[in-house]
């Protein structure tokens, strides 16, 4: 700054900083008197909005690190799910449909008449497993819809790169679905008592039991094969078809066929009973309906065969408590499938995105295709940027231990073989917001994707804390608060319930949760919002909720992606504001991206400009506009009928001048290039000439903006792409001339 300072001393000659000292004076005192003068007439209107701000308690929880607690994390799941169920048509529905024929199962098998030479208790025993299986065939979409929708709106990412950790995560849903279950149970046996169904109150305790196993390994499967579903509607849609046709019908069809090859004699009777019990026993395991209806038969007596047919059905299990043994066995399969599914798959160790067959394809490629050396071919093709700033950021990443987030060499290729983000480096200090910068498929989104594990890098590497982001996950992840572009929001849920949600996740309880809550409400202006659900706030208003979430806890490292979106004038200076707390609270490390360069200038400290998946530039926005602005820019409150004149006047003093655009109405600017500019004539010129002929009212002089230093990266962003189009279009026009060629080449040997 000092170097700066020196430099700008030298070009400018000692009259000319004397008349801007003065002049300087002269604006102050003028400025102030009339500021003064207006209050106290009372022409001003303060705004307390934002004196209110610093009235707002800060809770001392905000000052220390978050931490991990089971059982706070399986509080904020299991009340997440209840919020969600009880304020949802479609959940009731499904409960009803299933109560509708539990209920019809205690009043229509009393009225099928029992065929002669059957236990009548038997008979109604075995019906009554149909209805059993009918119903929870069709109410099973409570169990898988929740999960589906997380993950398709990627709201378990959320939960995941917040904090929350596998275990509590599917106890939480669990314990809640099995409260749901045994309602369903009590309804079902209350029915039976109504009803006189004695054929059940008499086996009550077997069958108790066999249905409260048979509950959880049902709701587990119901989680395991959920993960067939990308889409919260299909699962709901036809979840309970696949339940009732292929989870409980198919096995029957394979024990039918079984019988009927053995039946036509294509099987010999050892074969027969072999194969009959070994099918049976892995349909037990991995069919719970089937389990169900297979228990109830063996109270019902429907095993108790002749001498002659155990011959053939003597490895059928007969007893009842075995089933319930292959209940439990079942439960513990699928539960441990889920978990490990959930941590391979889904987890932050893989992404959200590789939900598909084309995951192990992607890793067989990494593993068997990309060679050593690869990377530095690929590095090679880049274009290289000499530009000094990016080189300095280059030594620090290198050079330094003490960056809380660190990206050194940093690479994205799709399979495609695009390369969105090329061998970026950068990294953010304790106490530092960075801003990521550029235009519309520039790879910022891509990089702030990787950057928060929703996508996977292709080469590079990203530390958090000093910890590699691909080990350790859940330790990193605790301590971090993320706020992606799109609004992870439950729509049933309101906003207070969400930061309950998000302030267990990050280990508060009691009183530290009621007054964090509280806190963020208060800062983010959603006081007058709280009996509203997510779905039904603004777009604004869902952006500062998001922001909160992220917040809460007191993170130390922020990710945010354009978090100030859709967001009003007034509470984007209160989210501001609420940033600039959490920095000084825990001396934290924000990444973000904008889209609004006032934003970019108001908080970061540091931002890169991203051109083509590169960066073009890294700085302070003092060291950018000194770098890269082009002059100076005087901004006048004028008529538009006056633009004319001043511009002419300005033309005749400056030569070269050049009209922008400003914003606001009633102000015009002109940009003055650095050769020419002097700021001596530049004042003489405002004040004497143009003011003193009323052709202004008032005017200012800046450096050119962080605005106009964007844009001039930005042209060279769409000259790139323009390339690039341009050599489609070759390759396009090639290619067709070689299609003609050969056409007529065919014609004439024709």
């Amino acid at each position: 700054m000092h170097l700066q300072i020196l430099e700008w001393t030298k070009k400018n000659s000692y009259k000319e900083i004397k008349f801007l000292f003065i002049q300087f004076l002269k604006i102050f005192f003028y400025k102030y008197n009339f500021l003064i003068k207006l209050k106290s007439q009372g022409n001003i209107v303060i705004n307390d909005e934002f004196n209110n701000f610093k009235k707002i308690h800060v809770p001392q929880c905000l000052n220390r690190p978050p931490k991990y607690q089971f059982i706070s994390q399986f509080i904020a799941i299991f009340m997440r799910r209840f919020y969600y169920t009880v304020r949802n048509l479609t959940n009731w529905i499904s409960f009803t449909l299933g109560f509708v024929l539990l209920i019809a199962a205690t009043i229509v098998v009393k009225l099928i008449p029992v065929p002669i030479g059957i236990n009548q208790d038997s008979f109604q025993i075995g019906f009554t497993s149909f209805f059993l299986v009918l119903s929870y065939s069709f109410n099973s979409s409570i169990f898988i819809t929740l999960p589906v929708l997380e993950r398709e709106f990627n709201l378990k990412y959320a939960l995941n790169v917040m904090g929350c950790r596998v275990l509590p995560y599917w106890f939480g849903t669990l314990l809640f679905d099995v409260f749901i279950f045994l309602l369903t149970l009590f309804i079902f046996f209350i029915a039976c008592l109504i009803q006189n169904c004695n054929y059940i109150l008499n086996h009550f305790g077997i069958i108790f039991f066999i249905l409260s196993t048979f509950c959880i390994s049902y709701i587990t499967c119901a989680y395991f094969f959920g993960f067939l579903f990308q889409k919260s509607n299909n699962a709901l849609k036809f979840y309970p078809l696949f339940s009732y046709f292929i989870i409980y019908s198919l096995p029957w069809i394979l024990v039918g066929l079984i019988y009927l090859l053995y039946n036509n004699d294509y099987l010999s009777d050892d074969t027969y009973v072999g194969l009959n019990g070994f099918c049976q026993v892995i349909c037990l395991i991995f069919s719970p309906l089937f389990n169900l209806n297979m228990s109830f038969n063996s109270i019902s007596g429907d095993f108790k065969m002749s001498e002659k047919d155990k011959k053939y059905f003597h490895l059928t299990i007969q007893s009842t408590y075995a089933y319930i043994g292959f209940n439990i066995l079942t439960a513990f399969m699928y539960f441990a499938l889920t978990f490990i599914f959930e941590q391979k798959k889904y987890g932050l160790k893989n992404t959200l995105q590789d939900e598909s067959i084309y995951f192990i394809l992607r890793q067989l490629n990494q593993i068997f295709i990309l060679k050593k050396g690869q990377k530095q071919q690929l590095i090679n093709t880049f274009e290289d940027v000499q530009d000094s700033l990016v080189k300095e950021e280059v030594y620090k990443v290198n050079d330094s231990s003490e960056e809380k987030i660190r990206v050194n060499g940093l690479i994205k290729q799709y399979d495609s073989g695009l390369v969105a983000v090329k061998n970026i480096q950068f990294c953010v200090k304790p106490g530092e917001i960075f801003g990521l910068l550029g235009p519309n498929g520039a790879g910022k989104s891509t990089t702030f994707s990787i950057l928060t594990s929703l996508i996977p890098k292709t080469y590079g590497s990203i530390q958090i804390k000093g910890i590699e982001v691909d080990k350790g996950i859940m330790q990193i992840y605790q301590d971090v608060g993320i706020c992606p572009q799109f609004d992870c929001l439950w729509e049933s849920l309101t906003p207070p319930e969400h930061l309950y949600l998000f302030g267990r996740m990050k280990g508060l309880t009691g009183n530290d949760l009621n007054e964090s809550v509280q806190y963020f409400l208060d800062t983010m202006q959603l006081t007058d919002f709280i009996k509203k659900k997510a779905g039904q706030l603004s777009g604004g208003n869902k952006r500062k909720l998001c922001v909160a979430n992220a917040l809460i806890g007191g993170p130390d490292i922020q990710f945010f992606d354009e978090p100030s979106t859709g967001v009003d004038p007034i509470a984007r200076r209160f989210l501001w504001n609420t940033l600039n707390m959490g920095i000084k609270l825990r001396n934290s490390a924000i990444c973000m991206t904008t889209h609004t360069m006032e934003e970019a200038e108001s908080l970061c400290n540091k931002i890169g400009i991203l051109i083509n998946g590169q960066f073009y530039t890294i700085g302070t926005p003092q060291q950018l506009r000194s770098k890269y602005g082009q002059g100076y820019t005087i901004t006048f409150n004028i008529e538009k009928q006056n633009n004319e004149k001043v511009k002419k006047i300005l033309e005749d003093v400056f030569i070269k001048v050049v009209q922008v655009h400003d914003k606001r109405e009633d102000y015009t600017a002109f940009q003055i290039d650095d050769n020419v500019f002097s700021f001596f004539k530049a004042f003489n010129v405002c004040e004497e000439v143009i003011k003193k002929q009323g052709l202004i009212k008032d005017f200012s002089i800046n450096q050119s903006s962080l605005e106009s230093v964007f844009f001039y990266f930005s042209k060279q962003q769409k000259q790139k792409d323009d390339e690039h189009n341009s050599q489609l279009n070759v390759f396009n026009k090639v290619s067709q001339n070689a299609i003609q060629d050969e056409e007529q080449n065919q014609i004439i040997r024709q």
